[in-house]
């Protein structure tokens, strides 16, 4: 079973990536990240997770948000239980995930994004 992580909305995103003070995870496939993603985020993927974790967050108190397409796509809450067993402390859920961020009108990043 996959535990439940805290919760933040587009609206906390958003002001923490304007801040820069997150890392924002994308858990999605690499070819859906490179066609759109959140300003700023990095992909890693559930089989990415063990080897890659310590090149995009290095501290494990820094606070990261882990999203992917959206409340149907499981990705997210699977990486975000990934970092956690490896020790990352400070790990939140955006549930809504991309949809959500692009369906309201925010920049996206990519190949395919609209900015």
């Amino acid at each position: 079973m996959i535990p439940a992580f805290p919760h933040v909305t587009r609206e906390d995103v958003r002001r923490k990536v304007e801040a820069g003070d997150v890392v924002l995870v994308d858990a999605r496939s690499p070819m859906a990240f490179a066609l759109s993603h959140l300003p700023g985020a990095v992909n890693l993927t559930s089989r990415w997770v063990t080897e890659r974790a310590s090149w995009y967050i290095r501290d494990p108190d820094t606070e990261t948000i882990v999203y992917c397409g959206g409340v149907d796509c499981d990705n997210a809450s699977t990486v975000a239980a990934q970092l956690v067993q490896l020790g990352y402390r400070n790990v939140h859920h955006y549930a809504e995930g991309i949809e959500d961020w692009a369906g309201s009108g925010l920049p996206l990043e990519g190949r395919g994004a609209r900015t």
